[in-house]
């Protein structure tokens, strides 16, 4: 599939998104478009998307569209312009993303929610110089990996005998900590600790029982892996 993509469009753009993967997710290429990201906030409509190659230019063009538009509208943009003004603009529009995202909105504040986060991280503060930057080593990323792992079966064996509504909250636990898997070797600490500490204040939230079977257990050995340096 990919081969019938531009290879510069692939090399400029693969690189971008996997940095920004947290936040994006991608949707396979189709007739329809060459490359197609949105939000992955499931309540978003947020897209980027490169629907053609335009070669009756001299330059190599490509047509766009893309939601919201800017900081000021949320309407769906089209447009046309060179790989570069390609990159500028998927770049903007990121950038709109994770300002959505770290904004404080009154009618979305949950104080419990942001008191069990705050706890958290605080817990797991990161000092190292390339928090930023690095991922963990190899073994905290097996640990951790591993921790999930069993998260995830205890998340599913808590559904016995819970309402409908209690299921759905334990599925995004679940996604939760499927994101978290799949992207271990591509996050920086500091990226990875952000979705954990969301992850253990949202169980905390559930129940009580729930984040003693997924977290308590394993507490020190997590947090050796998460702010203590290598695994002995």
């Amino acid at each position: 599939m990919k081969k019938r993509l531009p290879l510069t469009l692939i090399q400029s753009l693969s690189p971008i998104y996997e940095k920004n993967s947290d936040i994006l997710e991608q949707i396979k290429p189709d007739e329809k478009y060459l490359f197609h990201v949105k939000d992955k906030d499931p309540e978003s409509d947020f897209f980027f998307e490169i629907t053609k190659q335009l070669n009756n230019t001299a330059e190599t063009n490509y047509e766009y569209s893309l939601r919201p538009n800017s900081r000021d509208r949320i309407v769906t943009g089209k447009g046309n312009g060179s790989l570069k003004g390609i990159i500028q603009n998927f770049e903007s529009w990121i950038t709109i993303i994770r300002e959505y995202n770290d904004v404080v909105w009154i009618f979305d504040e949950d104080p419990i929610l942001q008191s069990y986060e705050e706890y958290f991280t605080e817990k797991f503060t990161i000092v190292d110089e390339d928090a930023d930057t690095a991922p963990f080593n190899l073994d905290n990323q097996l640990l951790l990996d591993e921790f999930l792992t069993r998260a995830e079966a205890k998340i599913e064996a808590f559904k016995e005998n819970r309402t409908e509504k209690e299921v759905k909250q334990l599925d995004e636990l679940k996604s939760i900590v499927a994101e978290l898997r799949k992207n271990i070797t591509r996050l920086s600490k500091k990226k990875f600790v952000k979705g954990f500490t969301k992850f253990l204040a949202k169980t905390q939230k559930f129940s009580l029982e729930l984040l003693k079977g997924v977290f308590v257990e394993a507490s020190k050995e997590i947090t050796k892996a998460l702010i203590g340096g290598a695994i002995n």
